[in-house]
């Protein structure tokens, strides 16, 4: 958004003001005082920015990073249904692995999958049609979502990782009967 209310609106906002620039007197202007307020800016944004640290931290508290170390240790591949809020975070930490939703609600809701997984989500819809109609692997949802009730309980899902944030459900391979 940056392109269209920073770098796009720019040069308009320039003509519309170039009027008033015409009784600018460059005697009248106060270096010292525009100085001090510049400093002052500068030394508000160098200490209110927060360290890699406390980013860090924040990221750790909201996000699945212990779920995704496990993902990475155990090799578990596949068709993957992520919680919607761990969306962007899997992106960037977890790029090999595509996400079923994330923040970008607006492409899945054109193509109907954001309706699927809302109801599937908040347990509107049968939970097997939604896993099923496509293909999912393994499932890494939030320890409290409603659908981590429901999946141990389901045939052929089971979990295998859990931890304060996050759960991992992967479906048992089908074993064939002869």
């Amino acid at each position: 958004m940056l392109f269209i209310f920073g770098v796009l609106p720019a040069p308009v906002l320039c003509r519309l003001l170039s009027d008033a620039w015409d009784r600018y007197h460059p005697a009248r202007d106060r270096r010292a005082p525009n100085a001090i307020m510049i400093l002052i800016a500068l030394s508000v944004i160098v200490l209110a920015f927060p360290s890699s640290k406390k980013l860090e931290l924040q990221a750790n508290k909201n996000n699945p990073v212990k779920a995704v170390e496990f993902i990475r240790r155990t090799g578990l591949s596949g068709r993957m249904l992520n919680e919607y809020v761990y969306g962007g975070y899997l992106i960037w930490a977890l790029p090999e692995h595509k996400v079923f939703v994330d923040g970008r609600a607006d492409i899945y809701d054109w193509t109907g999958v954001l309706s699927e997984f809302g109801a599937w989500a908040t347990l509107q819809s049968d939970p097997t049609a939604l896993l099923d109609k496509y293909r999912i692997d393994f499932c890494l949802l939030s320890r409290t979502a409603p659908m981590s009730r429901v999946l141990p309980y389901l045939p052929g899902w089971r979990m295998i990782y859990s931890d304060e944030l996050a759960v991992i459900f992967v479906r048992s391979p089908k074993v064939k009967q002869t």
